[in-house]
């Protein structure tokens, strides 16, 4: 059971914040007893007894899509007959044969000929991802095949013209025969969804899953004269196919997702994005304008970041559990708790810790240990910064309830103000877009992910409210960059950023907050790292100075006093010259212990902020407001 914890400590690393999707109910901590299941109803060629269900054993996680098991599925790639526009990626035309397909679509999924364990090596493969991001628990297979859809429904509702390539693909029970045989066909149906987050491993008539992906060429008209690149249904209502089944449009029995190929890597991340849907339920969980928030870790994000799970999509459907921190309710404990972490995902180690309102605090320890063909295609993408690697955490908000979005990312140090320089016409855009410069950090701001906001009375001319294409002074002004596509500053994780500065530090700053401006309750210490494969011993406790560690702590990172601090006695803060100190001009802090300087120089006593200013010691900066011409806040 959740306790509940209160006061102390602030985080500075990498912190998701969430209102997150739900079930049913409002779910808290999924139950850890829940008996772990697997299954397959049957065995075509391979052997899959090591995912063999009894018909009377439930699974009881994914809200349309059973979280364990075996699931097995069509993905069928869709061409119109008239579409011979230039796309790089998908050149090959479809013959009678459906099921004759270019390796490059096989490869997308794992057919039944293949071992479960089998792994192709690639990025683009839906079962090794499912695989491995449920720890072994979910094997997706299927069968992949290649048709063309007449000309004449290309504009036409995603319902129509599915329901037309399908019924000719696996007939309509009727007049149409099926172009693929009834065994594949009714492959397709091996599970049954009482309700939602109710499954059993037995067949009940309705297709279980079908991908189409329809072929989209750069430049040319959506095939549905729509802007969505996925959605989660098929659309057209509940209509039959061969071999007795029939194929269910949408709802809890729904059979499948919709999609556009613009190129390969896009169309996978969007595939694992709709399952996602699937799994977790129809919202999208994060903030933004209109729903869009691209750049967020986990099952629902998108090709501009990485679909790499976190610990609490893991905990509520069923693939771990965990581990508690129970440090002590008392305030003013300063017992220390030692747990050992290894690289999340492929450990699946976690841990979490429940804040005084209910919030959830989650631990991972990001080391990309899974990496195919290059860190950029990696399932463990955590950032987009190739070196980067450390503790992320990221904040959940009761209620835990799936139907219930904002889920909001903050980076290691806190936000920048902003200042714009200049205006500049590099971007190519109807508008001057501005030339933004980093004016300090902030100990508790919104991620680089976010899109800056500019305050029109800034500028003599009229520029977007919300900026995404932006030039960042320190690489020129001819250099056009965009929140969405890619820049991120490349210091967003630590300490391998690309600029050697370390935002993923060893510490949590104790001047550091959430977003509502309240203390986590608990501060964290990285005592050692296993440079072998990861590995981190840290310490966690109310106590930010962690006195009872009998140690100096090092601090190679931005460190805030803000408010009213006391450093207690017997504690000794050592500054690197790495570090910075940023003091807000309101602040004191009573230094009952140590504070050595960079330069030697040791601080003890009482201290106003104006007084540590006035020391004129090159490690210590004022902490400006935030800029007035650029917020950092998130889109509404």
């Amino acid at each position: 059971m959740l306790k509940s914890v209160n006061r102390i400590s602030q985080l500075i690393f990498l912190i998701f914040l969430t209102i997150t999707f739900s079930s049913c109910a409002q779910r808290g901590i999924p139950d850890a007893s829940l008996q772990e299941v697997a299954g397959s109803s049957e065995t075509i060629i391979a052997d899959f007894s090591g995912f063999t269900l009894s018909q009377t054993d439930t699974v009881k996680h994914g809200r349309v899509f059973p979280t364990r098991g075996h699931k097995h599925i069509a993905v069928v790639f869709v061409r119109f007959e008239e579409d011979d526009n230039p796309l790089r990626e998908w050149v090959e035309w479809p013959n009678e044969d459906p099921a004759n397909v270019p390796q490059w679509m096989r490869d997308m999924v794992n057919s039944m000929d293949h071992s479960p364990d089998f792994d192709n090596g690639l990025y683009q493969n839906i079962t090794s991802y499912f695989r491995e991001a449920s720890a072994g628990n979910l094997l997706v297979t299927g069968d992949v095949y290649y048709v063309t859809a007449p000309d004449s429904l290309h504009g036409s509702g995603p319902g129509l013209v599915n329901r037309t390539v399908l019924q000719q693909l696996f007939g309509n029970g009727d007049y149409i025969e099926p172009k693929v045989g009834p065994e594949q066909i009714r492959a397709l149906d091996s599970w049954t969804t009482h309700a939602p987050f109710v499954h059993t491993n037995v067949p009940d008539g309705i297709a279980d899953y079908i991908i189409t992906i329809y072929r989209h060429p750069g430049g040319m008209a959506h095939p549905f004269n729509a802007r969505w690149t996925g959605i989660a249904g098929l659309g057209g209502g509940n209509y039959p196919i061969g071999a007795g089944l029939s194929v269910h449009s949408s709802g809890t029995k729904v059979s499948g997702a919709t999609m556009v190929f613009r190129d390969f890597l896009r169309m996978y991340d969007i595939m694992i994005h709709e399952v996602a849907h699937h799994l977790l339920g129809s919202p999208h969980p994060y903030i933004g304008n209109a729903g869009r928030h691209p750049a967020y870790w986990g099952l629902f994000s998108s090709h501009l970041s990485n679909q790499s799970i976190n610990a609490y999509e893991r905990m509520v459907l069923g693939w771990g559990m965990p581990q508690e921190l129970l440090v002590d309710e008392d305030v003013n404990s300063s017992r220390v708790q030692r747990i050992r972490l290894g690289d999340y995902w492929s450990t699946g180690e976690s841990a979490y810790f429940t804040m005084e309102d209910g919030s959830l605090l989650f631990f991972e320890n990001r080391q990309k240990k899974s990496v195919r063909e290059g860190i950029e295609n990696s399932f463990d993408l955590a950032t987009i910064n190739t070196e980067d690697r450390g503790i992320q955490i990221f904040k959940v908000r009761p209620p835990y309830d799936f139907r219930r979005q904002n889920l909001r990312t903050f980076p290691a140090d806190g936000h920048f103000s902003w200042d714009v320089v200049s205006l500049s016409d590099a971007c190519r855009s109807s508008l001057p877009q501005p030339v933004l410069r980093k004016a300090h950090e902030h100990p508790a701001g919104i991620s680089f992910r976010d899109s800056f906001r500019l305050n029109q009375d800034a500028f003599d001319v009229d520029v977007p409210e919300t900026v995404s294409l932006y030039i960042l002074d320190e690489f020129g002004s001819d250099r056009c960059t965009s929140f969405t596509s890619g820049e991120h500053f490349a210091t967003a994780f630590g300490p391998g950023s690309l600029s050697g500065k370390r935002l993923f530090a060893s510490y949590t700053n104790p001047a550091s907050k959430t977003d509502t401006g309240l203390y986590t309750g608990i501060s964290m210490f990285i005592e050692s790292i296993d440079e072998t494969d990861g590995s981190m011993n840290i310490a966690f406790s109310r106590d930010p100075f962690f006195t009872e560690l009998g140690r100096a702590l090092v601090i190679e990172q931005s460190f805030f006093i803000t408010g009213d601090m006391i450093v207690p006695e017997g504690t000794e803060i050592h500054f690197t010259d790495a570090a910075t100190i940023y003091v807000e001009e309101n602040a004191s802090i009573r230094i009952d212990g140590i504070l050595l300087l960079s330069n030697g120089r040791a601080l003890t006593g009482f201290f106003s902020g104006k007084d540590l200013i006035g020391l004129n010691n090159s490690p210590i900066r004022p902490l400006r407001n935030m800029s007035e011409k650029v917020s950092r806040e998130p889109l509404d």
